[in-house]
């Protein structure tokens, strides 16, 4: 009844997928490759489906930290738990989880993050609802406050108009990234943000990513902000990371970064961007972003468990 996950259960997956989530979540049999099997952390002994019938009618996905990267020592992800809603409240999943749960005690895993690992789906429980806050919560996980994926459509925006204080100072300049300045970069990284972005952006960086979509703010010869963006085949964008050197917050930097890297899509032919996992909804609100998810984060500790 319940075995490992394999490339062959992919169909029904999809199949559990699309029928129990709304279609603004719905993904293809390529996504959830790169996802899942092609991710180096994906954790294939602790992932489980559930058939019934020789359906798929459940599914456990976990990963754990084989990048190594320093924030997240000793945790592994809980990527995706669902249970068809015809076969809920008959205890499945529960025992997926107490399947994936034994696994990861036995590696010393300390703690188990909800959503929001390296190639997700989501960055945490998709809009649940009481009953599923009710049914993590019984597990012994701490759920966060509800974070939110933003949506604009730029190219009917008018950035001139807005409301919004702009550091206009010229000694702030904000323009591409280019190979040469990666040093640069890694000294902003190594100071403010050494995990997790550092990682994406090389790997990002390494793998042939276009540098136009790496956006750097300068104050004489140190980058002091940073900015991701990106357009896909289809017009639409993406914002995010973005962030500024901690010496240099308080004077409306932000607010300029992000302003200069919204035009830029703008100029690119873009129109839905979409900035993720944020619970900044009323600053990007000043910017014409508005939500269009919302989900809930949240860990469990498992040292007691032990």
């Amino acid at each position: 009844m319940f075995e490992n996950i394999t490339k062959q259960d992919i169909d029904g997956i999809i199949k559990l997928w699309e029928y129990n989530f709304d279609k603004k979540y719905h993904i293809d049999r390529n996504r959830f490759i790169k996802n899942v099997f092609d991710d180096v952390d994906f954790y294939n002994d602790g992932s489980f489906i559930l058939k019934i019938d020789n359906n798929v009618v459940g599914l456990i996905i976990v990963k754990l930290n084989n990048r190594k990267i320093e924030e997240y020592e000793n945790c592994a992800w809980l990527n995706m738990l669902l249970v068809d809603e015809k076969f809920r409240y008959h205890g499945y999943g529960m025992s997926l989880y107490k399947l994936s749960e034994k696994k990861l005690i036995n590696l010393g895993v300390r703690k188990i993050l909800l959503g929001g690992d390296i190639n997700n789906f989501f960055s945490g429980i998709p809009e649940p609802s009481h009953e599923v806050e009710r049914f993590f919560k019984d597990l012994g996980f701490q759920l966060n406050e509800p974070h939110y994926d933003l949506m604009a459509d730029v190219s009917k925006l008018d950035f001139s108009k807005l409301n919004v204080k702009i550091n206009m100072d010229s000694s702030y300049i904000v323009k591409e990234f280019r190979l040469n300045e990666i040093n640069a970069l890694n000294e902003f990284f190594d100071k403010n943000f050494p995990g997790r972005w550092k990682h994406e952006i090389n790997n990002y960086i390494e793998n042939d990513g276009d540098f136009r979509n790496i956006i750097l703010m300068w104050c004489d010869r140190s980058v002091i902000g940073f900015c991701k963006i990106n357009v896909d085949a289809d017009g639409n964008g993406s914002l995010g990371p973005i962030g500024i050197d901690i010496d240099y917050r308080g004077k409306k930097l932000g607010n300029k970064l992000l302003l200069e890297s919204l035009n830029l899509l703008k100029m690119r032919g873009t129109r839905n961007v979409v900035i993720d996992w944020t619970i900044l909804k009323e600053f990007y609100g000043q910017f014409g972003f508005r939500p269009y998810k919302f989900y809930r984060s949240g860990f469990k500790e498992l040292g007691d468990n032990k």
